[in-house]
């Protein structure tokens, strides 16, 4: 009786093992799903072309340079008209931001010509501002005689050399 009983237990469990061994071997072998097709985002805008008004502007801020002469920061009457010229275009704009680097040449002490290169950037803000530049709309910075426009040691270099130059910001 006992081996019956035994019997009957071992084939229970191994109906039970293959019964769980047939649901193993159903997930198992159930295909995975299908992955999902995603969209592929679509490619991004391009940039729009700056327009013929804004590069016409930023070559006219870039071009202007003006000149002053040995210690002086006085605008001449073509400095004038550089810069009215850059007033007209800047205030049809409104949104543009300029920055004008007072220069000077390499005679006079690093503080005196930094002092100068100032003076003369803001002299040529003051200007602009005149003609009705925002003067939130510029700003001005001296590098007194650290950037030469022509490093050599004559007249005609330090003639070169005294200016303000204009950037777009």
């Amino acid at each position: 009786m006992k081996s019956l009983k035994t019997l009957t237990v071992a084939l229970a469990g191994l109906g039970l093992a293959a019964c769980a061994h047939q649901q193993e071997a159903k997930t198992e072998t159930a295909p995975p799903p299908a992955p999902v097709a995603q969209k592929a985002p679509p490619p991004p805008e391009p940039a729009p072309a700056p327009s013929r008004d804004s590069q016409d502007l930023e070559a006219l801020i870039r071009g202007t340079v003006i000149h002053f002469d040995f210690n002086g920061d006085q605008l001449s009457p073509d400095s004038r008209d550089r810069l009215d010229q850059l007033a007209t275009a800047i205030r049809k704009r409104g949104d543009v931001t300029v920055k004008i680097s007072g220069n000077c040449d390499e005679r006079g002490t690093e503080e005196y010509n930094i002092a100068l290169g100032q003076r003369r950037a803001d002299v040529a803000k003051k200007y602009l501002v005149s003609l009705g530049v925002d003067s939130t709309h510029v700003d001005t910075v001296s590098f007194g005689k650290e950037k030469p426009a022509d490093p050599a040691h004559s007249e005609s270099a330090w003639a070169a050399n005294r200016r303000d130059e204009f950037q777009p910001r």
